[in-house]
């Protein structure tokens, strides 16, 4: 199997394809992947808005341990 990767940009209904001589007449799969607009942000949440708001009742560790248990 021969495959190559391009990126390009899409400004008509045709789309050039590098080194077209090699898939001339041969069946070819082609995947078409575009960036979203809405970018997932890798920034950490900021919890400061939550402190002091939320409160536990109990051992923390003991809770964990018994969540981890049930699996």
């Amino acid at each position: 199997m021969y495959a190559i990767e391009f990126e390009t940009e899409v400004e008509n209904k045709c789309i050039r394809i590098p080194q077209y001589e090699k898939f001339k007449f041969k069946h070819v799969k082609v995947v078409l992947m575009a960036e979203t607009e809405n970018k997932i942000d890798n920034k950490k949440y900021n919890f400061n808005d939550l402190l002091e708001k939320l409160e536990w009742h109990g051992d923390a560790a003991s809770a964990q341990r018994e969540l981890r248990n049930e699996w």
